[in-house]
């Protein structure tokens, strides 16, 4: 097989992974002088809130708890990854095979390192929200136990899937760019990029306002705008 073609393949599952996904980007933790540095950030109010990945609109913000039920279908969609890496097994060789599961192994952990940190430090972010704690608690329980089910399906007592480390420069270099490809461009700029409001423009002939409505453009591009994300959400020092 094709490096091409078991490279789809594993992009393949990513959405099924990821789908259902919840998440929010902290602001309280971030280095003194972070968010000054980098204002642009400000203007797409990212911080302090609950979004959730959703299969056909990429990621969206949630403000509403009872909303929170399109996080159920994470479990089915790690069930159909499972049901999908077995079929794969049958149509690629034993070396094509191990290198798939290491590669959807490393994108795994990471999820399951950020759930685990989201998880533990809800309660300093958020308050009175039991739902959403609910939520964090299940996605940490659905990945950990996908894990332990890719484990035991592919891996015997005695060989275990190895463990992996998961670093800033892995994420940088390996997961998010792996992530993103897995998704359309326009899903991943619509989150990024900010919507059309009414802004005043001046007429400098008669000094009056003229109220219209007119598209912001965003102060940084989208590639600018995603780096910047890695580092506020992951503590990613700036010049990786």
């Amino acid at each position: 097989m094709s490096k091409t073609k078991l490279y789809d393949l594993y992009i393949g599952l990513i959405p099924n992974v990821i789908t259902g996904f919840v998440f929010y980007i902290p602001e309280k933790g971030i280095p003194s002088g972070f968010i000054d540095e980098f204002e642009e950030l400000k203007m797409y109010n990212f911080f302090n809130k609950v979004f959730i990945f959703d299969k056909y609109k990429g990621p969206i913000h949630y403000e509403n708890e009872s909303k929170l039920t399109g996080s159920m279908s994470l479990p089915v969609n790690l069930d159909k990854n499972m049901f999908n890496l077995v079929e794969i097994k049958e149509t690629v060789t034993d070396r094509e095979m191990e290198f798939l599961l290491n590669k959807y192994s490393k994108f795994l952990e990471a999820l399951v390192f950020f759930s685990k940190w989201m998880h533990n430090n809800f309660e300093g972010i958020f308050a009175n929200k039991n739902k959403l704690k609910i939520a964090f608690k299940s996605q940490l329980e659905n990945y950990t136990l996908h894990q332990k089910t890719l484990n035991t399906t592919f891996y015997s007592p005695e060989r275990r899937i190895p463990k992996v480390s998961i670093g800033a420069k892995s994420i940088v270099d390996d997961i998010f760019p792996d992530f993103t490809r897995s998704f359309s461009k326009e899903k991943i700029s619509d989150f990024i990029n900010p919507s059309q409001s009414n802004v005043a423009s001046l007429d400098l002939k008669t000094g009056l306002s003229n109220s219209r409505t007119v598209s912001k453009k965003p102060l940084i591009n989208l590639k600018d705008a995603e780096k910047k994300l890695l580092q506020v959400y992951f503590g990613i020092n700036k010049n990786i």
